[in-house]
């Protein structure tokens, strides 16, 4: 038995001499670690209070650099400590470890189990397991299934893989295939069918099950398969004040609803994808809410941190170095193939992280907002334009407040690494963030929609610091117009300016959609949220860049806003129009080249049709003084087309870019207003255009490999129109 004083032991276990004459205990039942001096002397005691408690420690090894290594039993952890008592490294989620020892080579090994069973393994400083006794079996099932024909009949010799993997099978007479000892993993398999001389076939969502056998069955199309892909990126400046500090929560906060003001209220509420109100949510908040006490739960900063504690304890971080082989983690499928209609779709719902255990950033975030409002603190996610972190309505008692930032996720990675379970409570500065959710949902840095699911991935981009100087931002612009035409950025100018400084940062980021699966998909709207501007964050210039320029219609900036939260958030949109399959589109030459401006007498403009309304006019540049210009063309088409009503609901765009900086000029086809038979040549289409300034060059994107005779009357004051052997502009044919 214990006695009154420190002296005694209660249940030691693994005591080891030290090189100094020294011994180390783990004095397991006292909950403590020892070091003892030849005369019995304490010279060294390990023994936290509170979260960081050790409970039943087992073995405690004294390491080469000083550190002590514990195996703190019943935490199911292994422990790094300097002689400060501060944990550097951390192995977790093991099952009544019982003894651990560093190797030469730096890494642990570890044995842990119960009586009846366990295993011993190695894991490296990041926590990976490269070596175990005995071998690690995972448990697996079965993927099976048949190919047919869109007859309904089978088709022997098709391919069937587990995208991403070497998991296949060739299909037998009947069509049949069988995949066996799949590892049982996320909900998330993606599998592809081919065979030459038919259409590849996809599916995804695919769950595995120990034991059971899943039945995916695949319809092939007959057709010669090609692969075509939208590749959607973004280019933005934003200029960044770096003199803000995080937000610290005081600890007089309280959690007080009546106090809340009534922007914050919507911030309660279930939304889209934070299912706050699902009832294993609500079980776990109340069970975090029961691990308090009557005092503490009154203590918003307190209840905050007991939210961001369970996350990071019980929530992985989806990353391939923690789901290594594994196809179906997060971080695996945003770099190399995920599956479905966008990237919202694709994100598990705060929902569906508790049920998997498991969440790339977006998702921590997801889940940490759904626990803060289950209970009964506002909430809402926070992208940085990517990575988000989770902010939550600090309340004061005199009823003042603020938004404050957590990060669950690299909470997470810091809390396997060294057991610290403040490190990202609170985290990061206000002038890092890009954007907050408006309203009780949970929007993303991009958007997308397509009709079928498909296989994409995350075009993660690059970026770049430019000092806060004209000269700066003249940088920044230029390597901003070099990414419109190219898709990357330039090589660098130099080093970039220190980040304790204001500065311009030019950030890319994107997706790229394999369309397989929506080959009949005419109409794709992308959005990408920009930046908030603060009293730190200034969003500057934005530009986008695609595989597919010729499908681009329009691209403009729209803002969303919320009366209820009082918050705004704009969206940069690019709509973008493609022909459904099994139709052709080819191209008319044009190219409007040097603009004369030339001191004559206007000649009267060509009349537009009746119906006709011109466009809206581009802002006059404050460096030309000249009057604008209207200039009209007829475009006659031949030869006809045999659906015209469908061709008439298109709403074809032409960009007219100047090289002296201005702002590009969309405009619009306008269709006379005439009726044809299917027969006739189409009607004319006119273009109005006014302009301030000489228009030096400009050229419509090109793809296809043929063009039609086109007659052009040009229009007033010495606009020079020829015809260029590139095919250029719209012309559809059957």
């Amino acid at each position: 038995m214990p006695g009154d004083d420190d002296t005694h032991l209660n249940g030691p276990h693994n005591g080891d001499r030290l090189p100094t004459g020294n011994t180390i205990i783990a004095d397991s039942n006292n909950n403590r670690i020892i070091e003892v001096a030849p005369d019995g002397t304490i010279v060294w005691e390990y023994r936290p209070t509170g979260a960081e408690a050790l409970s039943w420690p087992r073995d405690a090894d004294r390491l080469s650099n000083g550190h002590t290594l514990i195996t703190d039993s019943r935490n199911d952890r292994v422990i790094e400590v300097t002689q400060t008592g501060q944990v550097v490294w951390q192995y977790t989620n093991l099952n009544r470890p019982y003894d651990a020892d560093r190797l030469p080579d730096g890494n642990t090994l570890i044995s842990t189990g119960e009586p009846g069973g366990g295993v011993v393994i190695e894991v490296d400083q990041n926590g990976t397991i490269v070596w175990q006794y005995p071998p690690q079996t995972k448990p697996t099932g079965t993927i099976a299934g048949t190919v047919r024909d869109t007859g309904g009949q089978p088709i022997s010799d098709a391919v069937v893989t587990i995208f991403g993997t070497d998991y296949s099978d060739s299909t037998d007479a009947n069509g049949q295939y069988v995949i066996p000892e799949v590892p049982v993993a996320a909900p998330r398999y993606i599998m592809t069918a081919s065979k030459p001389g038919y259409l590849d076939a996809q599916a995804g969502d695919i769950d595995v099950t120990e034991g059971m056998t899943t039945t995916v069955d695949f319809t092939l199309e007959a057709g010669a398969q090609v692969t075509e892909t939208l590749h959607v990126m973004i280019g933005h400046i934003v200029y960044r004040d770096p003199s803000s500090e995080k937000l610290i929560p005081p600890s007089d906060a309280v959690l007080d609803p009546s106090l809340y003001p009534d922007e914050v209220l919507p911030y309660l509420q279930p939304g889209q994808y934070i299912e706050s109100d699902d009832p294993a949510i609500v079980a776990v908040a109340q069970s975090i809410l029961a691990g308090l006490s009557p005092a503490e739960r009154t203590q918003q900063t307190t209840v905050a941190h007991a939210v961001y504690t369970w996350m990071v304890q019980n929530i992985e971080y989806d990353l391939i170095h923690n789901y290594p082989d594994d196809v179906t983690s997060g971080n695996w499928q945003t770099t190399y193939g995920a599956w479905g209609h966008s990237f919202a779709d694709w994100l598990y719902t705060a929902k569906e992280v508790l049920e998997e255990r498991r969440a790339i950033c977006i998702e921590h975030a997801r889940l940490a907002t759904a626990l803060l409002r289950a209970v009964g603190i506002p909430a809402r996610p926070a992208p940085l334009m990517g990575h988000p972190v989770t902010q939550w309505w600090v309340q004061l008692p005199d009823g003042s407040g603020f938004w404050a930032n957590m990060d669950t996720s690299i909470g997470r990675l810091d809390y396997t690494r060294s057991g610290d379970l403040w490190a990202q409570f609170p985290s990061r500065e206000e002038h890092k963030l890009g954007f907050w959710a408006v309203d009780a949902d949970a929007p993303i840095h991009m958007d997308w929609w397509t009709d079928n699911p498909c296989i994409w991935t995350e075009d993660y981009g690059s970026g770049r610091r430019y000092s806060a100087t004209a000269e700066g931002l003249a940088q920044a612009q230029a390597a901003l117009d070099y990414f419109a035409e190219n898709g990357e950025l330039p090589p660098p100018d130099g080093p970039p300016p220190p980040e304790d400084q204001p500065y311009y940062q030019l950030s890319t980021r994107g997706f790229e959609v394999d369309l397989t699966n929506a080959a009949d998909q005419t109409r794709f709207d992308v959005r990408f949220a920009l930046a908030m501007e603060t009293d730190y964050v200034q969003p500057i210039d934005q530009v986008h860049w695609t595989n597919h320029p010729e499908w681009v219609t329009n691209a403009y900036t729209t803002t969303e806003s919320n009366a209820e939260t009082g918050e705004s958030l704009t969206w940069y949109v690019v709509e973008m129009s493609r022909q459904p399959a099994g139709r052709l589109l080819t191209y008319l030459p044009l190219i409007l080249k040097h603009a004369a401006w030339l001191p004559v007498t206007p000649t009267p403009t060509p009349t537009a049709s009746p119906t006709a309304t011109p466009t809206p006019t581009a802002t006059p540049s404050p460096s030309y003084s000249e009057p604008p210009i209207e200039i009209t063309f007829n475009i006659h088409f031949d030869p006809v087309l045999d659906d015209y009503e469908t061709w008439q609901e298109r709403k074809d765009n032409l960009l007219f870019t100047f090289d002296d900086g201005r702002s590009p000029v969309w405009v619009a086809w306008l269709w006379e207003d005439k009726v044809r038979g299917m027969n006739d040549p189409l009607p004319t289409r006119q273009v109005r255009l006014d302009i301030s300034g000489p228009v030096t060059m400009y050229t419509i994107p090109t793809t296809g490999d043929s063009y039609e005779t086109v007659q052009l009357e040009a229009g007033p004051m010495g606009i020079v129109v020829e015809l260029s052997p590139e095919p250029v502009l719209f012309q559809e044919t059957s």
